[in-house]
C-alpha cells in the first residue's frame, strides 16, 4: 500500500485486476486500462511517447491503486488531471535506478486531482492525504499515517483476516477477488481499529466508495461524499487523527487486494510472487533527463514498479504499511488453503498485462465438478 494520494492502506496505490468486485488495486487498479491510444497504458522500456500515440498497452491490474499507484483495479492515469498536455507527452521508465530516482526527486510530483473529483468531502479528504501531498506538508502527514500503522500489530490483524476469510466461505465456488480480497482487508483493518463487528459491512461499503472516486477516477457523488464524511466521523477520536486512518483504509483496499491475489497465484503455481503493484505515476514539475530521455515540464512519468522490482514503492511515498499488508494477504491465502479452496486457473479472467481480473476458487471436490 504505497503511501499514495493511494493501494495502496495497511499494506498504493495500483495492479492486476479490475477495480470493483466485478471489475478489478495504485500501490495499488480498479478498472484496468485497456489497450488503446492512452500512452499511460504502455509499459515498455524507457521511451518518450507522444501524447495520443497508440502503444502496446496493458492493464494495471489488482496491484496498484492509483491515486498514483495502480493496484487491484486502479487506473494510474485517471488521476493525472490537467498537468499533462499534448506538448509535454509521457515517458515510461522501467529500470530500478530510474524509477528510484524519480520517486526520490522533489521535482516529480503526485498527480493533481481529476476534474470528476468535484469540490466536496472527497476532494477535501484527498487534498489532506499524505499520499497526494508533496513538499513541506508531506512529512508530518506521512508521520501521522505511520503513527496509525504503528498502533497495529500485524500478526493480530492477520489473525482477524484469517477468521473473516473463513467466515465468508460457504463451501461452494467463489470469486475470491470480489468476495474476499476486496472485502476482508478492510474488514480486518476496521476490526483492528475498534469498529464493532455489526458495523463492518457499512465501513467496507464506505471505503469502497471512497476508493472508487479517489483511486479509480469515478465521478464524485453525494453518496460518495457521504461515505467520506462517515469514515472521518467514525475515526474522529483516533489518536492518529481521522484523515490518517481514512488514508490507511483507502491505501489498504486495492493494494492489499492485489497483494492477496498475487500471493494466491504464486502459491498455486509454486513460483515467486509477482509484484502486486504494477505502476505509479508522477508529473514532472520541471524538465529533466531520465533514462537517457528528455522529460518536459508537465510530462507524465509512468513508473513500472513491476519491472523495477519495487513492489512497495520507494522514496517518500513508499508503502507505510507493508508489514500489515503482507500479514493480511498471507493470512487470507492461508485461510483459503485451510478451507480446501484451490485456484481454478482455467477460469481466471486476465487483464492485458496478464494479471487476474477474477480469482475463481473452489474446494477441491467442487473444483473437479466445475
Amino acid at each position: 500500500m504505497p503511501d499514495r494520494p493511494t493501494a495502496t492502506a495497511a499494506g498504493t496505490t495500483t495492479g492486476s485486476t479490475a477495480a470493483d468486485p466485478g471489475t478489478a488495486t495504485d500501490s495499488a487498479t480498479d478498472s484496468a486500462t485497456a489497450a488503446g491510444p492512452d500512452p499511460c497504458a504502455d509499459r515498455g522500456t524507457a521511451t518518450a511517447i507522444a501524447a495520443g500515440t497508440t502503444t502496446d498497452s496493458t492493464a494495471a491490474g489488482p496491484g496498484t491503486a492509483t491515486d498514483s499507484a495502480t493496484a487491484a483495479g486502479s487506473d494510474p492515469c485517471a488521476d493525472r488531471g490537467t498537468a499533462t498536455g499534448a506538448d509535454a507527452g509521457t515517458v515510461v521508465l522501467t529500470s530500478r535506478a530510474d524509477v528510484e530516482a524519480v520517486l526520490a526527486s522533489p521535482a516529480m510530483l503526485t498527480p493533481p486531482p481529476p476534474a470528476a473529483l468535484g469540490a466536496g468531502s472527497l476532494a477535501r479528504l484527498r487534498a489532506a492525504m499524505a499520499r497526494f501531498t508533496d513538499g513541506d506538508a508531506h512529512p508530518p502527514r506521512r508521520a501521522a499515517v505511520e503513527a496509525a500503522v504503528d498502533r497495529l500489530v500485524p500478526a493480530e490483524v492477520g489473525a482477524v483476516a484469517r477468521a473473516a476469510t473463513l467466515a465468508r466461505l460457504t463451501g461452494g465456488p467463489v470469486d475470491a477477488l470480489a468476495a474476499v480480497a476486496f472485502t476482508v482487508p478492510t474488514a480486518a483493518l476496521g476490526l483492528a481499529l475498534g469498529v464493532p463487528g455489526g458495523e463492518i459491512d457499512a465501513l467496507v461499503a464506505d471505503v469502497r466508495q471512497i476508493v472508487a472516486v479517489i483511486g479509480r477516477g469515478e465521478p464524485a457523488t453525494p453518496a460518495a461524499d457521504g461515505a467520506a464524511d462517515r469514515v472521518l466521523a467514525r475515526f474522529a477520536g483516533h489518536p492518529a487523527g481521522a484523515v490518517p486512518v481514512a488514508s490507511l483504509l483507502y491505501q489498504n483496499h486495492d493494494a492489499t487486494a492485489a497483494l492477496t491475489v498475487a500471493t494466491v497465484v504464486a502459491r498455486h503455481h509454486g513460483v515467486p510472487r509477482r509484484p502486486a503493484l504494477a505502476r505509479t505515476v508522477r508529473i514532472a514539475a520541471r524538465g529533466a533527463h531520465l533514462g537517457g530521455t528528455a522529460v518536459a515540464a508537465g510530462a507524465t512519468v509512468v513508473l513500472d514498479l513491476d519491472a523495477a522490482g519495487l513492489e512497495f514503492g520507494a522514496g517518500r511515498h513508499r508503502c507505510p504499511g507493508r508489514a500489515v499488508a503482507e500479514a493480511v494477504a498471507g493470512a487470507i491465502a492461508d485461510a483459503l488453503a485451510e478451507a480446501g479452496y484451490r485456484l481454478l486457473p482455467d477460469l481466471v479472467e486476465h487483464a492485458p498485462d496478464g494479471r487476474p481480473r477474477t480469482l475463481p476458487m473452489a474446494p477441491e471436490g467442487v473444483a473437479r465438478r466445475t
